[in-house]
């Protein structure tokens, strides 16, 4: 009996997703992995954010950090980036032609700008 619930509400997460509506299904969803999945596809980096805590995966901070940037939350992506010790010229130079402004101090840095 469980199982089978368990299956249907997996089902009515995958049409609510399916049909454009990821920010409905992450309502229902209590697996941080699937939470944040949906909370990407929804754009809501605050419960992405939260998940990836949770989870605390190198690969979900590199996909949230990516997703940060796009919207342009400068501190999720410093975060993001901060936890897989990524910090490097590569993701710099990607913030620097994405955003108009940085600060640096003790040799890392601190983005806070007007992103695209």
């Amino acid at each position: 009996m469980v199982r089978g619930a368990k299956l249907v509400g997996q089902s009515i997460i995958a049409y609510l997703k399916e049909r454009g509506y990821p920010e409905v299904a992450l309502h229902f969803v209590k697996d941080e992995k699937t939470r944040f999945a949906l909370a990407l596809d929804c754009g809501n980096i605050d419960v992405a954010l939260e998940a990836a805590k949770a989870l605390d995966d190198k690969s979900c901070w590199e996909r949230l950090g990516e997703a940060a940037l796009q919207q342009g939350n400068i501190e999720v992506v410093e975060l993001a980036y901060q936890r897989t010790n990524n910090l490097n010229k590569e993701h710099i130079n990607k913030i620097l032609h994405e955003c108009t402004c940085i600060r640096i101090y003790d040799n890392f840095t601190i983005l806070y700008c007007l992103c695209r």
